[in-house]
């Protein structure tokens, strides 16, 4: 039992470890004014981001690696 209670305690705190608290969750809800759209980014490693735009603010989504050569 011991160790079936370390276990999951360890399991619960790497996934708090790993958890990136810049990456906004969806869904997201669209309104008229709002806007997704994706951008090129300077990162050589992750050149295209997924940007949602509400109210005026731009807020990175996510960011994607390419297969091959540069987009």
């Amino acid at each position: 039992m011991r160790g079936f209670i370390f276990g999951l305690s360890l399991l619960i705190s790497s996934f708090y470890a790993l958890a990136k608290t810049d990456i906004v969750q969806g869904p997201f809800k669209l309104d008229a004014n709002d806007s997704v759209y994706i951008k090129k980014e300077d990162n050589p490693n992750y050149p295209l981001a997924l940007y949602f735009e509400t109210n005026g603010n731009n807020i990175r989504v996510e960011s994607y690696e390419v297969d091959g050569s540069e987009p």
